[in-house]
């Protein structure tokens, strides 16, 4: 069952939403607060570690990694670029990234 919250496009990917549903959850907050207009610091981090993922771990294009978001493609270029640097910057970003992906793949099972 699909996520009422997510803006799916027609290629439904459940791995997508596993990744939002696990950011979520790690983050301590909710997946309506990820997919929201906030542009708290800490929220827009958790996006953009949510859109990197998917980029990543799917098959799914940048416009609709946006359409899931609400956003533009060129917003989820910007937030993959800013998790890289995250990533780069901070010590145990990956470590994160992998806690990440593995409570999705658990919830893919």
């Amino acid at each position: 069952m699909t996520n009422p919250f997510l803006k799916i496009t027609n290629e439904y990917d459940p791995i997508a939403e596993h990744i939002i549903d696990a950011v979520a959850e790690i983050g301590e907050t909710s997946v309506e607060e990820i997919l929201s207009d906030s542009r708290k610091a800490i929220i827009c981090r958790m996006r953009a570690t949510a859109m990197m993922l998917i980029r990543h771990y799917t098959k799914l294009s940048l416009p609709q990694i946006g359409s899931m978001f609400g956003r533009d493609h060129t917003t989820v270029m910007s937030a993959i670029r800013q998790a890289q640097m995250m990533g780069a910057k901070f010590e145990g970003y990956e470590k994160l990234c992998d806690q990440i992906m593995e409570n999705a793949n658990a919830r893919s099972n």
